[in-house]
């Protein structure tokens, strides 16, 4: 639908029309997946690098539809009051809570409450309470609406009856270029872009499940951690997110990569006669790794998406679906993981079926 198409139906609908920009806002959350609206400012600061900030922005994260009655506790800076509202979008980041008694609503106006403003949401049915902070504050809606981003991952199946997909203990082996160089930079960045990419296998399972189904796949639990060379990882996580990824394929597209700045660092060393004679060579040489990391990262997506596709053939995922994580979570992480210098992954299922219920432990 065009622009003008969507305009002409609003105006005879009795509604305001929209911008050009708002009308490409609207199309670019769809296109990256999101099924819930966000600012301007929350769009373009959510595609921005800002690790461990701002999770509740990340498209990864669906916001399941409920109504579940809260208590908010907030905090101003001289006194601290209690809400009563209901969540109506529910994800492991945060909600977004809903204010319909207009007494209530009054009182949010006197108090103006604001983004960043300290909150504690208490879910009564289930006794939990989550700290957070307000991300987004609109109380010229009628009802007002607010959202909050929890402080920590708080799974949906901790509030939400439903079943909650059997994990395993998984060993995943890290291997690396920097065997006597163990610096904790390295360490960090190995342990962040690799848990960023088991968050990215997990979205797709959830992603799956998303419509009106209450299964779930909880976050990933750290079971062993040894810092060595190489690196060791053992997590109690769903089974299904380890098939999904093919690890001996990804080994082959890290050793690629890793191969081209090596490459390059081969070619400046040495004298000036040596590096002009080879400099063709060279460049011919850089030229086919990338070709090479583009056909294997093409296989690798084709890999990963009949796997998905099969693996969920009865439940809502499309295709679509599997491209974006893909390339938001994917394939930009196992790149970064070869920039740094890792070779190989290797993943071992240790013990199965470790964890399954029909309703999930209750935990902040």
């Amino acid at each position: 639908m065009t622009l003008d198409e969507l305009n002409h139906r609003l105006v005879s609908g009795g509604h305001r029309p929209v911008s050009p920009r708002t009308y490409r806002h609207y199309a670019s959350l769809i296109s990256a997946g999101y099924n819930r609206y966000l600012s301007i400012n929350r769009f373009e600061l959510s595609r921005s690098y800002a690790p461990y900030e701002n999770a509740s922005s990340m498209a990864r994260y669906d916001y399941k539809a409920v109504d579940i009655a809260i208590r908010m506790m907030m905090d101003k800076s001289r006194s601290s009051f209690e809400i009563e509202g209901f969540a109506t979008r529910l994800g492991d980041f945060g909600s977004i809570v809903e204010i319909r008694d207009s007494t209530v609503h009054r009182r949010l106006d006197e108090m103006r409450p604001r983004v960043n403003d300290k909150v504690m949401l208490h879910y009564s049915d289930v006794g939990l309470t989550v700290n957070g902070r307000l991300v987004d504050v609109d109380l010229s809606a009628v009802p007002a609406h607010l959202e909050i981003e929890n402080s920590r991952i708080t799974p949906v199946a901790s509030i939400v009856d439903g079943v909650v997909l059997e994990t395993s203990l998984s060993r995943f082996t890290l291997r690396d270029e920097f065997a006597d160089q163990q610096t904790t930079d390295q360490i960090a960045k190995q342990l962040y872009y690799f848990f960023e990419l088991l968050e990215g296998l997990r979205s797709i399972v959830n992603l799956a499940y998303r419509i009106d189904s209450p299964t779930y796949a909880p976050p990933a639990q750290l079971a062993e951690l040894q810092i060595a060379s190489p690196t060791v990882v053992v997590v109690e996580i769903v089974e299904q997110l380890v098939d999904l990824f093919p690890w001996g394929m990804a080994a082959v597209i890290l050793s690629k990569i890793w191969g081209l700045p090596e490459k390059r660092k081969t070619w400046y060393e040495g004298s000036r006669e040596k590096l002009q004679f080879r400099l063709f060579d060279h460049e011919s040489e850089v030229r086919q790794l990338e070709l090479d990391v583009r056909r294997k990262e093409a296989e690798l997506r084709s890999r990963i998406i009949d796997a998905a596709l099969e693996a969920f053939s009865d439940e809502d995922l499309s295709l679509a679906d599997v491209q974006r994580v893909l390339d938001r979570d994917l394939l930009p992480n196992l790149r970064e993981l070869g920039r740094i210098g890792v070779s190989a992954i290797e993943a071992v299922v240790e013990q199965s079926g470790q964890h399954s219920s029909s309703d999930a432990n209750r935990s902040d």
